[in-house]
């Protein structure tokens, strides 16, 4: 296109050469949108390997050194700074992007700052627990999640290290896994120009290009466009622009022109400028008159109606607009010439403005209330130009010079009707993957390996599982041991997989100047990496949860209520005894500090008053309490009474609550009790767990505890 251009400039055709000047540089700018694309794409996946940067480095220190002390601290800081050399050499992102070593160690730095923050976090949390029990006694068990997963971390590295063949046959599975799909996968991404068909019957072959939505009347294609077409198609199609004239605001319905012939007046919202090369679709609607002709200046066309109202009975007639004389030259049937739309399946006419509304840019405005005229005359009047339609010589060239169009001027709407066909061409983000298919099997067999790697490791640790339980951690902590041990794998073999395809690509690169290498440090790797890395986590999934059942091997993991309710009774059994009458005490004592913390409006899950302490007889001592239950909205209010009762011939209390509903629906209230009930199950199982010098401080029978 330069050198067209310079060619034209030679030859002194200064308008062909300024398309040609136009037409480059509007491609120079698509191919500057890819590159910075691809330039922002390689300098965005530096934070990607550095998030993940820091626990590789302490995870391959902890499986491939294991030091102690300063040896640690030194095999920490040798082996992040030999994964930050490497990557700096060979991923081009640290190369294109800015300041990269300040991104880079910005993210480190966020990263290192996360430690400070959970122990900070965890040092205020602490304190506001102490003051809690110090002020309501101990009501949570619970164990701390950052604690469990360091644990699992650590569990996790140690039992690995005790296979290292094991470790490393599985860990070398998925570097090549990783670096297979780096490598082979080619992930490439252009803009594609898609026509969309549309139904409708084209009134012309051809193509007609506007903007989105007439720009919403702010932006207009401008004469240069025109231009442009006219020095790129002159010999093979002819141009036909389209002009809008409106007055100084268009929104304004009394903003009108006033068309004047003698002493009558008709208002006048719009001008159409329109060429002499309407002349086969405008024709068959003049009555009186002609259309435009060469060499025609300060003409119009008027309406029938428009005629009449002016009283113009002979042609030709001197009409003012504007205070300049226009000659009418014609007259045409205005009904028809609503009728008539262009490709886009609108009207011709200007866009109606002021009627439509402030956001509807599909109206047009009547022919009625609009002059035409010619196109050079309203351009020279201030018009603005709204389409342009092109009509090829050989209709042959309208798809293709309609996708040219397109590529050159990737901003306006392009419509190109061939073949009894109306195509919209707009342009789509197309994704081409080339070599997932023989990745696929290499994805399916690697998850199968580390599927059996970890049923077996479940087998082989079953005492060590029921171990775990046997202190204290849940289902879900022991199953979180073996996804630590899947994500070690995944860092450590996410990390070092890429690093071999890096290294490979550029081995490959210099001793194969023809070789293609793909972009590996674009998101779609990243993709590749986050993919290989799910795939090992997903992997770990079923022995995890095999493991957790271990831990809890009953069909029923859920506590449900035992009992069924009456219309408005309810009584639960719990199974909970106290074995001695200090100890039933202490239970009461504990259960009614519980319902004291909850004395607030909104407590969470319910909100307790008037909590009180019977004895009524020997042997049976109750906690009364009455209960509102979330959701509060629901009005579900209720006595609750927490009874122990003693058997005479065992000396053991048995535990037993009492339910009766005062309001709120049936249905809210079995539902709303689940949760309530549930609480009061594990405060009981809080209670259990107490140290002996906890519970003196409930040892003490209670004479009154009403509020």
């Amino acid at each position: 296109m330069i050198e067209k251009a310079e060619n034209a400039i030679r030859s002194l055709q200064y308008d062909l050469s300024y398309g040609y000047s136009l037409s480059a540089w509007s491609l120079g700018l698509a191919s500057y949108r890819d590159i910075r694309n691809t330039t922002e794409d390689s300098a965005s996946t530096i934070v990607f390997f550095a998030l993940l940067l820091i626990p590789f480095t302490v995870l391959v220190e902890k499986m491939f050194f294991h030091a102690e002390g300063k040896r640690r601290v030194i095999s920490i800081v040798g082996v992040f700074l030999s994964m930050v050399i490497f990557l700096y050499f060979v991923h081009p992102g640290f190369t294109l992007a800015a300041n990269s070593m300040m991104v880079f160690l910005g993210i480190m730095t966020s990263i290192l700052l996360v430690p400070v923050l959970a122990i900070t976090m965890n040092n205020f949390l602490s304190l506001i627990k102490r003051s809690s029990i110090k002020l309501k006694g101990i009501h949570f068990a619970e164990i701390s999640k950052g604690s469990a997963a360091m644990l699992a971390f650590s569990l996790g590295a140690e039992n690995m290290r005790k296979r290292k063949l094991r470790f490393a046959l599985v860990l070398t599975t998925i570097i090549l896994l990783v670096g297979a799909l780096v490598m082979f996968t080619s992930v490439t991404t252009m803009t594609a120009i898609k026509p969309v068909i549309r139904a409708e019957a084209p009134p012309y072959p051809g193509v007609y290009i506007k903007i989105h939505e007439w720009g919403h009347l702010q932006d207009w294609l401008g004469e240069n466009i025109v231009n442009v077409l006219k020095s790129l198609y002159a010999e093979e199609a002819n141009v036909y622009p389209r002009a809008w004239l409106y007055t100084s605001n268009p929104r304004k319905i009394l903003m009108n022109f006033n068309l004047a012939f003698g002493s009558k007046v008709v208002n006048i919202y719009s001008m159409l400028g329109m060429t002499y090369d309407y002349a086969k679709l405008v024709q068959p609607l003049i009555t009186e008159g002609r259309w435009f002709m060469p060499g025609d200046n300060w003409v119009c066309i008027l309406t029938e109606d428009q005629a009449r109202k002016l009283g113009i009975k002979s042609l030709p007639a001197k009409v003012t607009i504007l205070d300049i004389n226009f000659t009418v030259v014609g007259i045409l049937k205005g009904q028809l010439f609503d009728a008539l739309s262009d490709l886009d399946g609108e009207a011709i006419t200007p866009l109606d403005a002021a009627g439509a509304g402030p956001d509807v840019f599909d109206v047009h405005v009547s022919i009625e209330r609009t002059l035409i005229i010619q196109y050079h005359n309203a351009m020279s009047l201030g018009a603005s130009v709204a389409s342009v339609s092109i009509i090829f010589k050989d209709p042959a060239l309208t798809v293709m010079a309609a996708r040219d169009i397109f590529n050159k001027f990737p901003g306006l709407l392009v419509y190109a009707a061939f073949n009894d066909s109306i195509y919209l061409y707009a342009s789509a983000l197309v994704v081409d993957i080339t070599g997932w298919q023989m990745q696929l099997i290499l994805l399916i067999l690697c998850s199968l390996i580390i599927l059996n790697t970890m049923l077996a490791s479940v087998q082989e640790r079953r005492r060590e599982i029921f171990t775990f339980s046997s202190v204290g951690l849940s289902p879900l902590h022991v199953a979180f041991l073996f996804l630590a041990e899947a994500m070690v794998y995944a860092i450590i073999g996410g990390i070092l997989g890429y690093s071999l395809a890096m290294l490979t690509s550029m081995v490959i690169f210099t001793t194969i100047q023809e070789a293609v290498i793909g972009s590996f440090s674009s998101r779609w790797v990243v993709a590749a990496v986050g993919i290989s890395m799910g795939m090992t986590m997903f992997s770990t999934l079923y022995p995890a949860v095999i493991a957790s059942k271990l831990v809890t091997p009953s069909l029923e993991r859920i506590w449900k209520i035992p009992t069924k309710p009456c219309e408005r009774d309810w009584e639960i059994p719990l199974p909970f005894v106290a074995s001695t009458d200090k100890e039933a005490v202490g239970i009461i004592r504990y259960l009614a500090e519980y319902a004291e913390a909850h004395v607030a409006h909104q407590a969470e899950t319910f909100s307790a008053r008037k909590i009180s302490f019977h004895e009524e007889k020997e042997g049976i001592m109750e906690l009364k309490i009455d209960t509102r239950l979330e959701p509060y909205e629901r009005g579900v209010k209720q006595d609750t009474r927490i009874i122990l009762m003693k058997d005479d011939q065992t000396g053991i209390w048995k535990m037993i609550i009492y339910i009766y509903r005062t309001s709120g629906g049936r249905k809210d209230w079995m539902i709303a009790n689940r949760n309530f009930l549930d609480k009061i199950r594990k405060q009981m199982l809080i209670w259990r767990s107490l140290p002996p010098k906890e519970r003196l401080r409930y040892l003490e029978r209670i004479k009154d505890l009403e509020r």
